[in-house]
């Protein structure tokens, strides 16, 4: 069946309720099992590997597929092949689809914490506090399909995709209206408008201005505090350790800044990462909610949305409350952002290494005892049959090449050059 258009929820223009509130008497439970699976094709076509490249896949996302009749012949769950090839090639390679990952903020917990009082406030402020503690598990599958499915129509501003076999739409307003976005929200600026800001234009986000080079370490306090509240709800990456895309434009305007639409940041962001075949898909949560309310079904879920346990507030030197452009009065030890169980296990992490050498040298011994007396042995061999090879007139045997040697190794340990030697050949 050619199915164009699913269940399309009605949009109000005033400020929405919380998304948490969301009248979802209409839904139902679908109890179906929702697995990642090889597409099933009954047409000849070919593979093309999405997995690894950006343009074809940028390229692709441009056509319309919805423009079209649905290809007969190509699992259900897709449209055409392509949604057959970027599931495959792209999306499988990881047990649980090409997801982000993406945790929410316990702003409760984090009111307990004084060091924690200017970022809170900074939240508050921009309106990303709802989005930022918002908890909502997903399923893998579902996403997948979002993931292969999607299209952007941008005359429309909406965004397609196909779930279970049946496709769905939603536009700009009505998406900000499931993620607790209103009419005054989307009238702020939107992030996108300008270029991507260069770390030297922003140097004042770091203690020393002069090591402004786009990484975490090094940022004041609230910034550094801020990107990582970000990049596991609202700018999750796949490398989370430098300040890719858009993030620096973000951060340059906390915490007294200018405010931004975060509708359409999450918007545009999803449609950089769709672009790009080799980048995961970002958002699973808010994604998985907007799809159930869209469908009005609810998924059994398989993945868990899982809390962010943040510890330091520090990339550098300062002070937590220090407002953009300040100077700092206050210092202290650099911290990383890093387990606890980290840093306190570096005395394991030693006599771990120690253990290591120890089998290596073991096995740097058994190595040299064979080669030594495979080389041995042949010289004696060569000595046996040097004999009949003169009686023969035959020419003499090459010379027996002796075992490769490496006295500029390295030291595996701080032990002295004789207990270094391996064992036997003292």
């Amino acid at each position: 069946m050619n199915q164009r258009i699913g269940y399309t929820i009605p949009f109000m223009p005033s400020t929405p309720n919380h998304l948490t509130e969301f009248d979802d008497t209409y839904m139902r439970d679908n109890e179906d099992e929702f697995v990642l699976t090889e597409p099933h094709n009954n047409v000849r076509h070919a593979v093309v590997d999405f997995g690894c490249i950006w343009k074809a896949t940028g390229d692709a996302r441009e056509i319309d597929p919805y423009a079209a009749d649905k290809l007969l012949g190509v699992d259900y769950r897709f449209w055409n092949v392509f949604h057959s090839n970027i599931y495959a090639t792209a999306i499988m390679t990881k047990p649980r689809g090409k997801i982000c990952k993406m945790q929410y903020v316990d702003f409760n917990e984090l009111q307990d914490r004084n060091k924690f009082a200017a970022s809170i406030k900074t939240c508050d402020r921009f309106q990303l506090t709802d989005i930022m503690s918002f908890r909502y598990d997903w399923n893998s599958e579902i996403l997948a399909q979002f993931h292969a499915t999607y299209f952007w129509n941008r005359d429309e501003d909406e965004i397609h995709w196909m779930t279970d076999g049946r496709h769905y739409r939603i536009d700009f307003v009505t998406f900000c209206h499931i993620l607790g976005f209103g009419q005054i929200h989307r009238s702020f600026s939107r992030i996108h408008d300008v270029r991507r800001l260069e770390p030297h234009e922003v140097s004042f986000m770091w203690e020393d201005p002069s090591k402004a080079n786009g990484r975490r370490t090094g940022l004041k306090a609230i910034y550094y505090t801020m990107n990582n509240l970000f990049r596991i709800t609202l700018n999750p990456k796949d490398n989370a350790t430098d300040l890719n895309g858009y993030i620096t434009n973000v951060l340059s305007r906390f915490p007294d800044g200018e405010r931004f639409n975060v509708g359409r940041f999450i918007w545009a962001e999803l449609a950089y990462a769709m672009d790009d075949g080799r980048r995961s898909l970002p958002y699973a949560p808010y994604l998985m909610f907007m799809i159930e309310r869209v469908s009005g079904q609810r998924f059994p879920k398989d993945c868990i949305h899982g809390v962010y346990n943040i510890k330091k507030t520090y990339g550098g030197k300062g002070n937590s409350g220090a407002a953009a452009g300040s100077p700092t009065r206050e210092t202290s030890f650099v911290h990383r952002d890093v387990p606890e169980s980290s840093r306190s296990g570096r005395k394991r992490k030693s006599k771990k290494l120690g253990k290591m050498s120890e089998w290596i040298k073991a096995i740097f011994a058994t190595c040299t005892y064979a080669a030594n007396t495979a080389y041995e042995d042949r010289l004696e061999n060569r000595e046996a049959v040097r004999a009949a090879r003169e009686l023969a007139r035959l020419p003499p045997l090459a010379p027996v090449r002796p075992p490769p040697q490496f006295p500029n190794l390295p030291s595996l340990s701080n032990t002295s050059s004789t207990d270094e030697q391996p064992h036997g050949y003292a």
